[in-house]
């Protein structure tokens, strides 16, 4: 028994000796303070505080590493830190460097050189602004995974406009909106900001790195907060993730955005009203990497509108875009030589209308398979530049009703290349031509076709 008691009674003593030691240092620092508070300054004198001392990450901030400066207020040095949030970011996710300033009073006991989540959280709420500046909270270009903090960001500002600065903003996982009014948010980003997959990724859900309506599928168009936005910035999905998936909400729009290194760029995965999803893209710009099983826009719904879109190397362009789709650019570069015998470029499109688009090197420049609809393609050109791709078919259909006017297609002749205006192969469907001209130097004219002749641009 005397020996259980004096164990224990060692134990306390030591747990006794941290938790002085603890008061010890926070009481150094805020005598400090309040001594410093009393000192006697002129009018025109400002007291800051210096860093005389690296703090590495970890150490909590005390008196061993600064300093009290008193300095005209004309001459405070131009390094200082003055909004006190930008402090408890800077201190808490980087190290605090030697030759650095700061105000007096925003040292204390809670600032910790270090990424202490459970301080940030605290400070995660409504923002004082119109809008919340999610570096309010947390700081890009850090390497670090602020998919949580970004989550609580989204979470706790609903009917906000959440705003990236530029910079670079790494998660490991997808940030996920909610469809429902009371709960939305708008997204813009600055031109420079880049929202980048970790390469730890963990894809759930749709797997993009931001899911629209990916918490609540609700179907409002009427409500405060049932049109939302996602604008601006980068989206690279560093070849592990999705770009941006529209999971729910109608009359949502994504606009000058650009999507890179995505294994597909732009999901729409589902309906919200009935068949619908009633969303807007415009301005957009994808870059695939060139591989097998990527998609630039994969649609599963109908009643969209798709403007000015530029996609590169990705084995399918856009696919199954039901909708209004005009000045489409689908482009495939040598880095796309491995799927140059697959890939497509705007799929399907069947009920819809498709204006003034470009394709340039895929296998199947339209592949209108959509059956038993109408799919009416104007103004639209096809062309080849490299002899890597041997297949060269400007329309593939199957049972669909085709309807082109105002098309041209130039191909590339080659050993090996193969050429065709129309693919109509296991396919019951008719096609209607009007004022069409086709390089037929190396493509044979489709016959029994009606409609207007075709021209024939080789001679």
């Amino acid at each position: 028994m005397k020996l259980f008691v004096t164990k224990r009674s060692k134990i306390l003593c030591e747990l006794l000796c941290i938790v002085l030691a603890f008061a010890l240092t926070i009481g150094s620092v805020m005598v400090f303070a309040d001594e410093a508070d009393k000192a006697e300054l002129a009018e025109d004198e400002i007291q800051i505080v210096k860093f005389i001392k690296d703090a590495p990450i970890g150490t909590r901030l005390s008196q061993e590493y600064f300093e009290v400066v008193v300095v005209k207020k004309l001459n405070v040095p131009a390094n200082v830190v003055s909004d006190p949030v930008a402090f408890q970011n800077k201190y808490m996710l980087e190290n605090a460097y030697a030759g650095e300033y700061l105000y007096l009073e925003q040292i204390s006991d809670t600032f910790v050189s270090t990424a202490d989540e459970n301080l940030l959280l605290k400070k995660i709420g409504k923002s004082r602004n119109d809008y919340v500046n999610v570096t309010e909270y947390v700081m890009p270009n850090t390497g670090d995974n602020l998919a949580y903090f970004l989550q609580e960001i989204i979470d706790n500002n609903p009917n906000r406009c959440i705003y990236f600065p530029a910079g670079e903003y790494i998660i490991a996982e997808p940030l996920k909106t909610s469809s429902n009014p009371k709960e939305s948010v708008s997204i813009l980003l600055d031109d420079g900001a880049i929202i980048k997959a970790a390469d730890n990724w963990k894809g759930s859900g749709d797997n993009a790195l931001i899911c629209f309506g990916g918490t609540e599928m609700v179907n409002d168009i009427k409500s405060v907060g049932s049109y939302y936005t996602l604008i601006g910035g980068i989206f690279d999905a560093n070849g592990k993730a999705n770009g941006i998936a529209m999971s729910a909400g109608r009359e949502s729009l994504v606009r000058n955005v650009c999507i890179l290194n995505a294994k597909i760029g732009i999901s729409i995965p589902r309906a919200t009203n009935n068949t619908s999803s009633d969303l807007d893209f415009e301005d957009i710009t994808i870059i695939g990497n060139g591989k097998s099983g990527t998609i630039g826009i994969d649609n599963h719904a109908q009643d969209n509108t798709y403007t000015n879109i530029r996609i590169y190397d990705m084995e399918i362009g856009a696919s199954n875009l039901g909708g209004e789709v005009k000045n489409i650019y689908v482009v495939n570069t040598e880095k796309s030589a491995a799927i140059a015998n697959k890939n497509i470029g705007i799929k399907g499109g069947g009920g819809g209308r498709v204006t003034s688009c470009y394709v340039e090197n895929c296998a199947i420049a339209y592949d209108v398979n959509a059956a038993a609809n109408s799919s009416i393609l104007n103004d639209c050109i096809a062309v080849w530049t490299s002899a890597t791709w041997k297949k060269q078919t400007v329309f593939a259909k199957q049972k669909a009703i085709m309807q082109v006017s105002g098309c041209r297609a130039t191909f590339l002749p080659g050993e090996g290349i193969t050429t065709t205006i129309v693919d109509d192969q296991n396919g019951n469907g008719t096609t209607y031509f009007e004022c069409c001209a086709f390089d037929t130097a190396v493509g044979a004219l489709p016959e029994n076709y009606a409609g207007t002749p075709i021209i024939d641009i080789a001679n």
